[in-house]
């Protein structure tokens, strides 16, 4: 049975890093929509960044994890069939669209925190961290 990785941690955590180690290309974050954005517009993702274009962000991220299950269920991808999304996940109803996706179709969860302390590459400010890690709530 095929995995969907939910890879959880705070900026800088590594966590985009474990998920492309875990699931190469089929590892997926809100990120890539900012990232997307800063390539078609020769911009870096600070320059691009707006917190008001992160519903569109997670609903991306949403429709790709499940385009990424649904082709492999359907036999369009080859091999392993595990997916790895990669937000911060601060808490539980953020990471329950997944887990109700990976139910869904049969998938199994495992979801996995990440605690390091990398570069933030992405520049989010401190206290944009400290909030985030303030709301932490466990998800199961």
């Amino acid at each position: 049975m095929s995995t969907l990785y939910i890879v959880r941690g705070l900026p800088g955590s590594g966590k985009s890093t474990l998920g492309y180690a875990l699931c190469g290309d089929r590892s997926y974050a809100a990120d890539d929509w900012f990232e997307f954005k800063a390539d078609n517009e020769d911009k870096t993702y600070s320059e691009v960044f707006d917190p008001n274009d992160l519903p569109k962000a997670h609903e991306l991220c949403q429709e790709r994890v499940e385009n990424a299950i649904t082709g492999y269920l359907n036999g369009d991808v080859y091999g392993k069939g595990d997916v790895a999304v990669c937000n911060t996940f601060s808490q539980q109803w953020e990471a329950q669209p997944y887990i109700d996706m990976a139910k869904r179709h049969g998938f199994n969860v495992c979801v996995i925190e990440c605690q390091n302390k990398f570069e933030n590459t992405h520049n989010v400010p401190d206290a944009a961290v400290s909030a985030m890690a303030a709301r932490w709530e466990q998800i199961s």
